[in-house]
């Protein structure tokens, strides 16, 4: 099947948008791969972010309660400390028959 004069002026035309097109082509799944690594790069950053806050904001909070459970453990034990003490300064009274 040749190709005529009247084919030519058609087909030259549209070469470059067949070019375009394959070009596109082409350069689709690169600029996919392209997308999806931004998109994990800006998600490993997100996790990166949101585990060190939380982190920060969980150590503040037991710093901050922290001395205040230890001045109830320390009143409980002197609590504990003086019940024994009065348990041991009770008169006893021993009665035979």
């Amino acid at each position: 099947m040749p190709i005529r004069s009247i084919d030519y002026q058609v087909m030259i035309p549209k070469s470059t948008e067949v070019q375009k097109i394959k070009h596109a082509e082409m350069q689709n799944p690169q600029n996919n791969n392209l997308i999806n690594m931004q998109k994990q790069q800006e998600q490993n950053q997100r996790t990166l972010r949101k585990v060190n806050e939380t982190k920060k904001a969980f150590e503040s909070k037991i710093k901050k309660d922290q001395p205040r459970k230890q001045q109830k453990d320390n009143q409980q034990e002197a609590e504990e400390q003086n019940k024994k003490n009065k348990q041991k300064d009770k008169p006893t009274i021993d009665i035979r028959i």
